[in-house]
């Protein structure tokens, strides 16, 4: 039996790697937070928190990220059974 080669080998260009911090960020993104982003942020480390908490307490606590018309964040709200608040994202 004879097997043939017929692809030849590719090497890729500077452009097509990525950082390690990159690699790290979309790993933990796909694989954790189920997002697919090249960066983490402090909002998501946030957010798995409290779905953490909830998990444990058998809890209804929510965080969100609320956006305006240009899709930038302008608020991010808290809300729980025994307090709920409001805060302004900072640019």
């Amino acid at each position: 039996m004879r097997y043939i080669h017929t692809q030849e080998p590719v090497t890729p260009t500077d452009d097509e790697y990525i950082s390690f911090r990159s690699f790290l960020a979309e790993s933990v993104n796909k694989k954790v937070f189920k997002k697919k982003k090249d960066k983490i942020e402090m909002f998501d480390i946030a957010q798995a928190g409290v779905e953490g908490i909830n998990k444990l307490t058998g809890g209804n606590m929510t965080l969100e990220r609320i956006f305006d018309e240009n899709g930038n964040p302008s608020k991010t709200e808290f809300t729980s059974r025994l307090l709920a608040f409001s805060t302004p994202a900072k640019n």
